[in-house]
C-alpha cells in the first residue's frame, strides 16, 4: 500500500542519516569515499570539522529535497560546487596517498 512505500522511504532515509552521522561524529570519511579514493576538505585543504560535516549532511538533505536540484548545481557552477558543497564549505577531492 501506499503507506508501506512511505514507510521504507522513511526508515531508508533514517537509516542513511544515522550512517552518515556516525562517520561525522568519528569526523572521518566513509569507507565508500575510502574504496574510490576520495576524501573529504574544507575550502582551505585541510579536514573538515565535525561541525563541518554534519553541515553536509544537513545540505545533502536540503539538495535532494529540492527534487535533486542542488546536486545538478555542479553543472553550472564555476567551481564544480553541490549545494552540499557550498553550504558546509567542503568538497570532495581524490586521496592521493593511503
Amino acid at each position: 500500500s501506499n503507506w508501506d512505500q512511505w514507510a521504507y522511504g522513511a526508515a531508508g532515509l533514517t537509516l542513511a542519516i544515522l550512517y552518515y552521522s556516525l562517520f561525522a561524529l568519528g569526523n572521518g570519511d566513509t569507507p565508500g569515499m575510502r574504496a574510490v579514493r576520495i576524501r573529504l576538505l574544507d575550502l582551505e585543504g585541510h579536514p573538515p570539522t565535525r561541525q563541518q560535516r554534519f553541515l553536509r549532511i544537513i545540505g545533502t538533505l536540503v539538495s535532494l529535497s529540492a527534487l535533486g536540484i542542488g546536486l545538478l548545481w555542479c553543472l553550472f557552477d564555476e567551481e564544480k560546487l553541490t549545494w552540499q558543497d557550498e553550504i558546509s564549505g567542503t568538497f570532495p577531492s581524490p586521496r592521493l596517498t593511503e
